[in-house]
């Protein structure tokens, strides 16, 4: 197993980077997504025989995002759109909205596939940081390969075959996940963080999340019907509580403080 700076929390930020997405094809199945871990999802579902087109690169916020002309123009074009939903596209919904009553165009936000009792509210709306536990994204990449089957019936059986696989990634990590997280003790657990994105997480791997001095901490959110998840949430950190525990801090992670982790080996 190849040492890697990595923490449990940075692999499952990329957990749909399990492979190499395929180069684009000149020829295939036109497909459009919107953020970068979608646009992934696509390739390692999809194969060869789709042409994968993202929106968005690494580091665009997509609550943020405009849609450009250029971006209008390959959307309508494309024969699948794949996005989020739940509102994680922000400026972008209204465009992605109005397609799917367009003829020829298969559109799918394959966030919304997973089901209301496990979503996490935060002031009133879903949050949509789901990929954060892999049990969650397996219903997004279920949801892309059904998208892609519809649109293209002839590739079913290679989508179906890539999705079970991809599948059997995810259970990989989230075994290696909690079992490596597992070893810290319940009562050292705290996640540092500037963003209220990591609720998924820290439910799936029983963290607590404190947020950064000075920094107005919503809370770990509820769940759909009302009821709060898992841990309570802590009071905003400062270098003196985080001395002597051990977790993960996404936001500056390298400079140490953390618990950095091998990743699981990759087939």
């Amino acid at each position: 197993m190849r040492r890697l700076a990595w923490s449990a929390l940075g692999l499952l930020a990329g957990l749909s980077a399990c492979q190499p997405v395929p180069a684009a094809q000149s020829t295939g199945l036109s497909v459009v997504t919107t953020v970068n871990i979608i646009t992934d999802l696509a390739g390692q579902i999809g194969g060869e025989r789709v042409q994968v087109q993202g929106l968005m690169g690494a580091g665009v916020d997509p609550h943020l995002y405009k849609a450009s002309a250029g971006d209008v123009r390959r959307l309508t074009q494309a024969r699948v759109v794949l996005y989020g939903g739940h509102h994680l596209e922000g400026k972008l919904g209204e465009v992605l909205e109005g397609l799917v009553q367009r003829p020829g165009v298969q559109v799918s936000a394959v966030m919304e596939a997973v089901p209301e009792g496990r979503l996490l509210m935060h002031s009133g709306a879903v949050d949509p940081h789901l990929w954060f536990d892999p049990t969650l994204w397996k219903y997004a990449a279920t949801a892309t390969a059904e998208a892609l089957s519809e649109a293209d019936p002839a590739g079913r059986t290679l989508y179906q075959n890539n999705l079970q696989e991809y599948l059997r990634q995810l259970d990989d990590l989230d075994r290696w996940s909690a079992g490596q997280l597992g070893q810290i003790p319940p009562e050292r657990r705290m996640l540092v963080t500037a963003h209220d994105a990591f609720g998924y997480f820290c439910r799936r791997y029983d963290f607590e999340v404190r947020g950064g001095a000075g920094h107005q901490h919503r809370g770990r959110g509820q769940r759909a019907g009302g009821q709060r998840p898992g841990r309570r949430d802590a009071a905003p950190a400062d270098s003196r509580h985080l001395r002597g525990k051990h977790g993960v801090a996404p936001h500056g992670a390298g400079s140490g403080g953390g618990t950095w982790l091998d990743g699981p080996a990759r087939r």
